[in-house]
């Protein structure tokens, strides 16, 4: 016979770049860290971004994914016409 399971998503946390929810998949007694994130495309607000990113990452016990559209270029490319060159998100490896 087949285990049952339920999800439930229970949001911790949203602003106008990012949703966190905490997700309940029973039969695990073990919440995760869900996090839809925009990621600011202007440099100067990156670091705080992150910074309150990694504070999540610390509040909350368990795993953490963070999925979203993370506005970064590991190549250089073609946007609009122009070539466009970004430097890595390092702030996501502390998370």
């Amino acid at each position: 016979m087949p285990r049952s399971s339920s999800l439930r998503l229970e949001p911790v946390e949203t602003d106008k770049k990012a949703i966190h929810c905490l997700v309940h998949l029973e039969p695990s007694p073990h919440p995760w860290l869900l996090s839809a994130i925009y990621r600011p495309s202007r440099s100067l607000e990156r670091p705080s971004f992150w910074k309150h990113i990694q504070s999540m990452s610390a509040r909350v016990p368990g795993p953490m994914l963070i999925v979203g559209d993370l506005n970064r270029l590991i190549d250089l490319g073609v946007i609009g016409g122009s070539f466009f060159l970004e430097e890595p998100a390092e702030g996501i490896s502390a998370c």
